[in-house]
C-alpha cells in the first residue's frame, strides 16, 4: 500500500500519495487526487478519502490487481467505495489514461462468432485441434456458462478475456500445437512481468486446467498440457489475524444498535461466512424451536462490467445447511434491529424499500446490505475505533480460535463453522496450547533465565 495525507492547494484539499515508478526511493512521486473538499473545516474528512485511497494503488502507482484485470476498474471502485466524492473517480479516469484495457478487436470477432458455433456434440475433434487455442477458451466458456454460478462465470470471463487471451493469441497457438511449455511461459510472465501472485496464478491455471481437461476427456487430445507443467504455482496459505474475546466484545460494542450489528454478531459469535450472515431471513428464525437455520446467502458477480447481487435460497454446499441455537443475545440483536426498521419505514413511508423485508441485514430505506459495503465499512469502522485490522472474513476465524481456546475438540468446531472437510478445519489446530505444553513451558522458563 502506498503512503500519503491530505494536502492543500488553491484552497482546496488533495489526496497526496507517494508511489515510485521506478522501484527506487529518489524516484517518488505524487499522485494529487482532488477531493473537492474546502481547505477550511474538512481536514478530517480529507484524511478519510485519502486513507480510502491508498490500498488501491501498488508501491509503483498501479491499481492492485483486484482492479487492475478490469477494462473499466473505476466503475468498480466506486462501487465498492461509495463514499468517494465524483471528483475523485473523476481523476481517477483521467491518470488511467492509455492505460485503460482497449478495445480487443479480435476477441470481439470470437465473441460473435461463438453463437453461430456448432454444438459440443455436432463438432468434429478435428476442427478443435486446429482452433486457436485462445480462441477455443472463449467458446469453452460460453459452452459452460448454463452450468456454473454466475459469480464464477463472472471471475473466469475476467481472466479469459483479459491477460489468457491476449497472450496466447499473441503466439498464435492451436489447441493441437499447445505445450506445457507455452503454459509455463504464460505463468512465468504472471509472476514477473504483471508481478501477481501464486495465489493469483493459480486461478489462471484452474481455468486453462478444467478448460483442456474436458477436451482429454472426450479423446480430443492426448493429454492434458496444464498436468504436465513442472512448475506448477503453488498455493501461500493465508496467515489469518483474529481478535481476541476482549477485541470481539469491544468490536460488537462499537457497532451495537447500528445496521453493522447484525452482520458482525452473525460473523463473530456463529462464524458465519459473509454471505450467510447477510442472507439471513425472518424465515429463517424459529422463536419457539428456539433455532436460526443457515439456508439463504447473498453474493456478487462481476459479469461484464457490472457488479450484480446475487441472492440465493442455498448454501455453499450441503455442510454449509445447518441449523444453529438461538441464544438470547442474538435473539435480543434481531428483535431491537426489526424495531428500527419498523421505525425507518414509519418515518419514510413510501421511500421506504420494501423488497428485501424478509431480509435481517437492511439499511435505513430498508435495502439489503451488500458484500462490499459490509467489507468497506468493516474497514472503515476498524480504523475510526483504532482496532488491530483484520478481514471481515476473520472474525469467522476469530470465532474458530475462540473456541478452540476453550477447549472445544476441532470435530465440533467442523459442524459449528459448516466446514465440509477436517481439514480446513485443521488449520486453527495450530492455535490451541495445550496443557501439556503449558506445562513443559513452565519446566523450560525455570532452566532457562534470560538476561
Amino acid at each position: 500500500m502506498v503512503t500519503g495525507s491530505p494536502q492543500p492547494k488553491h484552497k482546496l484539499y488533495y489526496a497526496c500519495l507517494n508511489v515510485y515508478p521506478d522501484g527506487k526511493k529518489a524516484g517518488r512521486k505524487t499522485k494529487w487526487i482532488p477531493t473537492g473538499l474546502p481547505e477550511r473545516g474538512n481536514k478530517q474528512k480529507a484524511k478519510q478519502i485519502t486513507e480510502l485511497l491508498k490500498p488501491l494503488f501498488k508501491q509503483d502507482g498501479a491499481f492492485i490487481e483486484k482492479y487492475a484485470v478490469l477494462s473499466d476498474p473505476v466503475t468498480r471502485i466506486a462501487y465498492d467505495i461509495p463514499e468517494l466524492p465524483e471528483v475523485t473517480l473523476e481523476a481517477l479516469r483521467g491518470m488511467l489514461g492509455e492505460t485503460q484495457r482497449e478495445s480487443n478487436p479480435a476477441l470481439e470477432r470470437v465473441i460473435l462468432l461463438v453463437d453461430a458455433a456448432p454444438t459440443a456434440d455436432q463438432e468434429e475433434p478435428e476442427t478443435i485441434r486446429n482452433t486457436l487455442f485462445c480462441d477455443y477458451l472463449v467458446l469453452w466458456l460460453e459452452r459452460l456458462a448454463p452450468t456454473i454460478e454466475r459469480e464464477t462465470y463472472g471471475s473466469y470471463k475476467s481472466l479469459v478475456h483479459g491477460r489468457i487471451y491476449d497472450y496466447f493469441h499473441s503466439i498464435n497457438v492451436t489447441v493441437q500445437e499447445l505445450r506445457p511449455g507455452h503454459i509455463e511461459v504464460f505463468y512465468r510472465r504472471l509472476a514477473t512481468k504483471e508481478n501477481l501472485s501464486q495465489n493469483s496464478i493459480i486461478h489462471y491455471h484452474t481455468v486453462i486446467r478444467k478448460s483442456l481437461q474436458q477436451l482429454y476427456i472426450k479423446q480430443t487430445i492426448m493429454n492434458n498440457p496444464a498436468d504436465l507443467i513442472t512448475n506448477r504455482p503453488e498455493r501461500t496459505i493465508y496467515q489469518a489475524s483474529y481478535y481476541d474475546e476482549d477485541q470481539i466484545n469491544e468490536y460488537l460494542s462499537i457497532v451495537k444498535g447500528t445496521k453493522m450489528e447484525l452482520p458482525v454478531l452473525f460473523a463473530s459469535f456463529y462464524g458465519f461466512r459473509r454471505s450467510e450472515a447477510l442472507g439471513v431471513k425472518d424465515s429463517a428464525i424459529n422463536y419457539r424451536t428456539r433455532q436460526l437455520l443457515v439456508r439463504h446467502t447473498v453474493t456478487i458477480a462481476n459479469v461484464d462490467r457490472k457488479v450484480e447481487v446475487r441472492k440465493k435460497d442455498r448454501t455453499k454446499n450441503r455442510f454449509s445447511l445447518r441449523s444453529m441455537p438461538l441464544v438470547d443475545t442474538v435473539e435480543t440483536a434481531i428483535l431491537e434491529a426489526s424495531e428500527r426498521q419498523e421505525h425507518y419505514h414509519r418515518v419514510l413511508g413510501s421511500l421506504y424499500s420494501t423488497e428485501d423485508r424478509h431480509y435481517l441485514c437492511r439499511d435505513e430505506k430498508g435495502q439489503l446490505l451488500t458484500p462490499d459495503y459490509v467489507s468497506q465499512r468493516h474497514k472503515s469502522l476498524l480504523e475510526a475505533n483504532n482496532l488491530p485490522h483484520i478481514r471481515f472474513h476473520d472474525l469467522r476465524h476469530s470465532c474458530a480460535t475462540l473456541l478452540l481456546a476453550k477447549g472445544v475438540p476441532l470435530e465440533k468446531i467442523k459442524e459449528w463453522l459448516g466446514h465440509s472437510d477436517i481439514k480446513m478445519t485443521e488449520r486453527y489446530a495450530h492455535m490451541n496450547v495445550s496443557a501439556a505444553k503449558d506445562e513443559m513451558a513452565d519446566i523450560m522458563s525455570k532452566l532457562i533465565r534470560a538476561g
